[in-house]
């Protein structure tokens, strides 16, 4: 849901013709007042993806075998063939696109399902380095390349502000690069793993910042994942959608697990290496990630309550996804040109080649729409 704003600020009443007004919707949309409601995930039931395209308009929707299913869409072009699809939430409702190669150009937004484009902001940024919440009220992208530099949007991409980590940073220490972001569906919980050089105390190496309130302020909980001062390499951090399940992957130690919101850890005997491209469900029961080790994605279908993952047959680094409900997953495999993808909740997979047009990157999308 959007928030609408006049002269920079959210009304607290309106009146038309000497009336109270009682609900302003764009299109569909429900733009005031805002609403407490907490949001709810799509379950889409199908398998469906966002994927770029060599023609015009340069994306399209498609199903497990890459068949188009774009026709009851309006999409209008991204600005070029250049720009690639970055971020997308439920349902299509908000879509970013940006740059693929390098930060030399500010990256691109719809607010309506693809059927126009507007220029995010004066950031840079590019593909691989978007983050949304499934929402879209939350956006978080990557400015420049120096991996510590990120803007924020916590009102559907109407305004983007640097995000200030400066406070956080120990005395004697060096900010060096973000090493992951995880979102919760609403964008509420929001998980930075960050790697922090230089000389301080009680120095953790990697500390992990987190936001329960859309990215307003951020708090250093590195001491309540483990309270025991050491260099603990946390190289990934993950957070449910629902933002119950908040895991933190150690790759020289014990990673610490949580199933009440961060309140309190579990340490578990999780592989100790360096993990990428976690995805996650809604409730946190499905999650997958790429053991940089083995060369290889694995799953958890138990909220990763056991140490114990499973190996996805023929599966690659660079995109992966899970989808609100747990039922579709995916990952790329050789080549970049076919993904295994499963559509029972990580019971079985199967391949799937590229075909008309669709190529990487492309994303695992909810939509209620065909």
């Amino acid at each position: 849901m959007a928030d609408l704003k006049l002269n920079n600020v959210t009304p607290t009443s309106i009146y038309f013709g000497g009336a109270d007004v009682q609900k302003i919707y764009n299109g569909s949309e429900l733009v005031w007042p805002a609403s407490d409601t907490p949001y709810v995930p799509v379950d889409g039931g199908e398998l469906r993806f966002i994927s770029n395209k060599a023609t015009v308009p340069y994306y399209g929707l498609f199903d497990a075998n890459f068949n188009e299913i774009s026709s009851n869409f309006n999409f209008s072009s991204l600005p070029s063939p250049n720009f690639k699809i970055a971020a997308v939430s439920d349902s299509l409702n908000y879509m970013v696109a940006a740059f693929p190669n390098d930060w030399i150009s500010p990256g691109y937004i719809s607010k309506n399902r693809g059927v126009s484009w507007t220029q995010m902001s004066n950031f840079n940024t590019r593909t691989g380095y978007v983050y949304m919440s499934k929402s879209g009220r939350v956006i978080i992208f990557n400015i420049n390349s120096s991996g510590k530099d990120y803007a924020i949007s916590n009102d559907y991409g109407d305004s983007f502000t640097n995000i200030d980590l400066s406070s956080l940073i120990p005395s004697g220490g060096i900010l060096a690069a973000v090493n992951s972001i995880s979102i919760s569906s609403d964008g509420e919980v929001i998980l930075l793993n960050v790697a922090i050089n230089g000389t301080y105390s009680p120095k953790y190496g990697v500390h992990v910042f987190k936001s329960t309130d859309h990215g307003e302020t951020f708090v250093d909980i590195s001491s309540d994942i483990n309270p025991t001062v050491g260099q603990y390499q946390w190289y990934t951090s993950l957070v449910s959608g629902d933002g119950k399940y908040q895991i933190h992957f150690s790759r020289n130690g014990s990673s610490s697990w949580s199933n009440d919101y961060g309140e309190t850890f579990t340490f578990k005997n999780y592989p100790q290496t360096a993990i990428r491209d976690a995805s996650i469900n809604a409730d946190g029961r499905y999650f997958m990630f790429y053991r940089t080790d083995t060369q290889e994605f694995v799953y958890s279908n138990d909220y990763g309550q056991s140490a114990t993952f499973s190996t996805i047959p023929n599966s690659r680094t660079e995109t992966s996804g899970v989808s609100n409900s747990g039922q579709h997953s995916f990952t790329l495999s050789d080549g970049l040109t076919s993904i295994e993808y499963s559509d029972n909740y990580f019971v079985s997979f199967a391949s799937s080649n590229f075909a008309n047009g669709a190529s990487w990157p492309l994303y695992i999308v909810d939509t209620l729409l065909p």
